[in-house]
């Protein structure tokens, strides 16, 4: 054992040598293999670029620095690029400064910078790029609260979640990390923990307080036009009806609801798997809170009216109705969230080919049917084709995409399961198996919420991909490493 040893620490000292040379070559790789790439531009794009009222602030006024700046929106993609190296390039130093893991370190950046799909997104006007980014400088910040709690590292974690959750409210699924990583730690913040607590706040509320005051001085609106109202609505007339609300103005706007989307509760309700049930709803919230969809003119000729008498802005009116059925059947409410969280982890474009195949002859054959004729919304077939520029056969991708995500669900719960059982018997856990219980839950909150509160977009997913790599890889070096301890001791 002593000469197995040795053989070990002389490969750790060869990484930790390597590292400063490696990591610059793992984050700047791809930004010289992806430099210059056209701009992708998609549905949420527009209101982006003209700062619409139903968006938050900090990413428009991104774009319009950068335009102000470079004098094109074209540049956005390069920008993003450089952003999400530099924030790769503080989750390696964190991670290799926190659990003297190099190796690890490396592997978690290279696969980051290097997965085709993320790629894409750096690309886009979306706030997708630069929500990864805050995912990275959080980890990375977490790691070296855990190492060692100050205070400037819990600034630095209370930051990266505050700018998450400007870019994209469900970024606010981010903030519990907080409170877990200080309960995490508390013992060894002795002397210090009230700096320490205060520095998990105050960023993040300076951030969302910027915001806030940046986004009214934009806009003369008395209040926020909120999105997640008009998901709401769509979620409340989705699911099977049971309560309506005693407001009867209010119940007139769900009954013409639940009337319009009567033909897509049955499709629901009869669609041939769990995977295309789930596909369906995606499909069908979204046609009634999607702008050009004319299921949405259909509620508004009804909803519009009741908001003018009872003067309220419409999407405030639909909130409240759909408020009031969902708190009156939380269990359907919560059985369309888990739907959409199951969803996150078995993305379409996941399945088998057998499955895929089955979910895209459904998907086909919905494309005549009344409903989404009337929404003007033709079901687009799920494809688990890869990037064109990978080189990777169909079949090899595909299984390597499922088992690596049910890899990553695996080790999502057993790193919280075994954290908790470590901070319970020993009232501390092992810092690289806290860390990567943070990521796990931040993955299954993150996918709750926007199962909750949300259409939960496949998009949606690759915002969580770096918790997920990082989960992943602490898990298995954690369990490695205690292997070897165990036999070191026998």
């Amino acid at each position: 054992m002593p000469a197995a040893e040795c053989m070990v620490g002389a490969r750790r000292l060869s990484w930790a040598r390597g590292f400063p040379y490696l990591l610059p070559v793992a984050v700047a790789g791809p930004v010289g293999l992806l430099w210059g790439r056209a701009v992708h531009y998609a549905g949420d794009s527009p209101g982006y670029l003209s700062f619409a009222a139903e968006r938050t602030a900090t990413y428009p006024l991104f774009l319009d620095a950068v335009i102000a700046i470079f004098g094109t929106v074209d540049a956005v993609a390069n920008i993003q690029l450089v952003l999400n190296a530099a924030a790769l390039a503080f989750l390696g130093l964190g991670v290799r400064r926190a659990f003297d893991a190099p190796l690890a370190a490396l592997i978690v950046v290279a696969f980051l910078g290097g997965w085709p799909h993320l790629a894409w997104w750096h690309a886009a006007v979306l706030t997708e790029s630069l929500f990864v980014s805050c995912t990275c400088v959080l980890i990375g910040s977490l790691a070296l609260l855990l190492r060692r709690p100050a205070w400037w590292a819990a600034a630095l974690v209370s930051l990266a979640c505050g700018l998450a959750i400007t870019l994209r409210p469900a970024g606010v699924a981010l903030a519990p990390l907080l409170a877990v990583a200080l309960w995490l730690t508390w013992r060894q913040c002795a002397g210090r923990r009230w700096a320490v607590a205060a520095a998990s706040v105050l960023p993040a509320m300076l951030c969302i307080w910027a915001e806030s005051a940046l986004w009214r001085a934009y806009h003369d609106e008395p209040s926020r036009p909120n999105v997640t109202n008009r998901v709401l609505f769509a979620k409340a007339v989705v699911i099977p009806p049971a309560r309506t609300v005693a407001d009867a103005e209010l119940a007139l706007v769900i009954a013409h609801g639940r009337e319009l989307m009567a033909p897509g509760r049955e499709l629901v309700e009869s669609a041939p798997s769990l995977q295309a049930k789930i596909y369906l709803l995606r499909q069908l919230e979204q046609a009634l809170h999607s702008k050009d969809s004319a299921l949405q003119d259909a509620v508004a000729g009804v909803s519009l009216p009741v908001a003018d008498v009872r003067g309220q802005p419409e999407f405030e009116l639909l909130g409240e109705a759909a408020l009031g059925v969902l708190m009156a059947q939380p269990a359907s409410w919560l059985g369309n969230a888990l739907l959409h969280w199951w969803g996150q982890w078995s993305s379409y474009w996941l399945f088998s080919p057998v499955a895929e195949r089955d979910v895209r002859d459904y998907a086909d054959s919905l494309a005549t049917h009344p409903l989404f004729a009337a929404a003007k919304l033709l079901p687009s077939s799920p494809s688990a084709t890869p990037p064109s520029w990978v080189p990777v056969p169909r079949a090899i991708w595909d299984q390597a995409f499922k088992w690596l995500l049910f890899a990553v669900l695996a080790a999502s719960f057993a790193a919280v399961g075994l954290a908790l059982w470590q901070r319970s018997r020993r009232g501390v856990a092992d810092r690289e198996l806290a860390l990567a219980a943070l990521c796990g839950l931040a993955m299954h909150g993150y996918f709750l919420l926007c199962g909750l509160f949300s259409v939960a977009a496949a998009r949606f997913g690759f915002s969580m991909l770096p918790m997920g790599a990082v989960c992943g890889m602490l898990l298995v070096r954690w369990a490695f490493r205690r292997i070897a301890s165990c036999y070191g001791r026998s």
